[in-house]
């Protein structure tokens, strides 16, 4: 191993490593989708439900009559949220959101195709291909605080 930075361990290992340090009450709040993280931050799930009844907007031509006309009083925060609890990893693919865009029929398919690209869930995180991991610690202050992430090869 070579040292390029300082006080940086690295290796020329073709894993993947992701970490996460938050309090637990986030945690929580996470794993029960009331918060969602979108890349690297945590999202408010009502926000992102306002911005994906937004973008169902612009996929109104894509979704069946019956569907049109009943989403805007149908889809509910509640039901985004039960729907959220659901999806999968396959489900948040490129090509699952795709398939979905094209022929919108019901809610899971209306969230598919509209929820943003970098937004994952606690149960979508690291995707199939790689393990999960949450520990809980209480620091030397006594704050409660969660590490979670995952790991594995590409």
């Amino acid at each position: 191993m070579k040292t390029i930075r300082h006080n940086v361990f690295e290796t020329n290992s073709s894993s993947t490593h992701s970490l996460t340090i938050v309090p637990e009450d986030e945690f929580e709040k996470f794993k029960n989708c009331d918060l969602l993280l979108d890349y690297s931050t945590f999202i408010d799930t009502e926000d992102e439900y306002k911005r994906v009844m937004e973008n169902l907007e612009s996929y109104e031509d894509n979704m069946t009559e019956e569907y049109r006309a009943t989403y805007k009083t149908e889809l509910t925060l509640e039901k985004f949220k039960e729907i959220l609890k659901h999806l999968d990893y396959n489900d948040l693919c490129y090509y699952k959101r795709e398939d979905a865009r094209e022929d919108i029929q019901d809610h899971y398919d209306a969230v598919k195709a509209a929820l943003g690209e970098e937004v994952v869930t606690y149960r979508t995180m690291g995707g199939e291909y790689y393990e999960t991991f949450a520990q809980r610690y209480t620091t030397k202050s006594g704050d409660k605080i969660v590490a979670f992430g995952y790991y594995g090869h590409d």
